[in-house]
């Protein structure tokens, strides 16, 4: 996981940044907050089968709660897209639905990376719990303690 920022970022990028680095399977490329001008956006590449990913799409699918706020669900404002061409692999792209405003972009950038956050350490606490258990569910995703940072 890339726990680096790099000192080119949008400030505007870095919660949101980091958050994705968290994720196992996941591995940050290039980022622009949009300044005003298209909708903020972070090119990645992932494991599609990774506890990454699936964490990734349930928190900006809307179907999902959201650990932050006093919210149940997140009206998603993001969406995932593949990121093609003929010269280079297949990436994705996570983007904002709509074009924002320098100051809009911060509140559902640092909303998302908390999200975030707080799942994986949901994650840990169920992958912990379900290990000293010998549960079964979590453990066709392969999920371990140790496949989780919960530095911020």
């Amino acid at each position: 996981m890339n726990k680096e920022v790099p000192s080119n970022l949008d400030k505007a990028c870095e919660s949101l940044y980091i958050a994705l680095n968290s994720l196992p399977g996941i591995k940050t490329k290039e980022s622009c907050c949009g300044h005003g001008k298209c909708p903020y956006r972070i090119w990645f590449e992932m494991d599609s089968k990774s506890i990454g990913a699936i964490t990734l799409a349930r928190c900006t699918s809307g179907r999902y709660y959201a650990y932050t706020g006093d919210e149940l669900r997140l009206d998603s404002e993001w969406q995932i897209h593949l990121d093609h061409g003929d010269t280079y692999p297949v990436g994705f792209v996570l983007k904002s639905k709509n074009f924002m405003t320098k100051m809009d972009v911060y509140e559902p950038a640092e909303k998302l990376a908390k999200n975030i956050q707080k799942h994986i350490k949901e994650n840990l606490r169920l992958a912990r719990w379900y290990k000293a258990n010998d549960g079964v569910p979590y453990r066709k995703f392969k999920l371990e303690p140790q496949h989780f940072s919960t530095q911020t």
